[in-house]
């Protein structure tokens, strides 16, 4: 079954504008940043074939792993996020699922089904509606992917026997750097986008924060500000639906960031389809110039490579 599940992924991939493929670098060889976290590092880390995907890693200085995401289903990214774990110690403490979409959650999904991969995850939050339907026939084009991969990732976890938790509105979690869920997760049913499903995650340092917006979009921008509006300011934000066609210049104003993390490969990053900069119709560069404009000091960009931040 899961062989014919796996066939049916394959069969239904969506055409990216990349066709080229980078090596994975299993010595991690990653940009450095220093920005005096406090304590602590937090990895930043790609798709290794050219898609857009999100995944990070978090270290505290107690040794407790954490992960947010981890990327796409595909091969070369399922085994940097393997390799990556086995850097760490091959044991995860908490592993934070944002939402079901395959470019966020099918690496891990991959990890966990492979009998080979030795590792141990002590327990994996997320918050998915509980309406199968929903998330059936929610965004139509691509429902059969995501919906197909949840079914595997549950699978995964009942095959290594993992805990797991559902997370609530402000709910919070210290492992040395404290994790806050912002956003209402149970507001599903007004979105038309699994990305607004997308659960927002303030992590805070010794000495800087990080939000994590994941792919939230509009609709869900306005409940995130009702629910959290005095707790969005931030030192570090990851830019929404990796930097373009969600949240607007409003909610980053109020988060105030300094530092921005771009999960975004190159042709994204300069809105190119193909014929040059901003020949797509994606909304990257407008985005861009709202923070330069919002006082953003540094944006790192997964298109440049992964990174060890400090």
């Amino acid at each position: 079954m899961e062989l014919e599940i796996k066939k049916e992924l394959k069969n239904e991939k969506t055409k990216n504008n990349a066709n080229s493929a980078s090596n994975v670098d299993f010595n991690f060889n990653m940009i450095k940043k220093n920005y005096d976290l406090g304590g602590g590092t937090l990895y930043m880390f790609g798709p290794k074939e050219g898609w857009q995907a999100m995944g990070y890693a978090i270290k505290t200085k107690g040794n407790k792993v954490i992960f947010i995401d981890g990327g796409n289903e595909q091969p070369k990214s399922e085994k940097y996020l393997y390799n990556l774990i086995k850097f760490l110690g091959g044991r995860v403490n908490a592993w934070f699922i944002t939402h079901p979409h395959s470019d966020h959650f099918g690496a891990l999904t991959n990890c966990l089904l492979n009998e080979n991969y030795d590792f141990s995850i002590d327990c994996i939050y997320y918050n998915f509606p509980n309406d199968d339907e929903w998330l059936r026939t929610t965004e139509n084009n691509q429902n059969s992917i995501n919906y197909t991969l949840l079914k595997m990732f549950f699978n995964g976890i009942e095959k290594r026997n993992i805990k797991t938790h559902i997370l609530k509105e402000h709910e919070t979690f210290d492992y040395g750097v404290k994790f806050t869920v912002l956003n209402n997760l149970n507001n599903y049913k007004n979105y038309h986008t699994i990305n607004d499903i997308s659960i927002v995650i303030k992590a805070e340092f010794p000495k800087k924060s990080v939000l994590f917006l994941a792919d939230i979009g509009l609709a869900a921008e306005e409940d995130l500000i009702k629910s959290s509006k005095d707790l969005l300011k931030s030192d570090i934000v990851q830019m929404a639906h990796h930097g373009q066609g969600a949240v607007d210049e409003k909610l980053y104003k109020m988060i105030n960031p300094k530092i921005a993390l771009w999960d975004t490969p190159s042709w994204l990053w300069e809105n190119d389809s193909g014929d040059g900069k901003n020949s797509g119709p994606w909304t990257t560069l407008i985005t861009r110039k709202w923070m330069e404009e919002i006082g953003v000091t540094e944006n790192l960009v997964t298109a440049f490579g992964d990174y060890e931040i400090i």
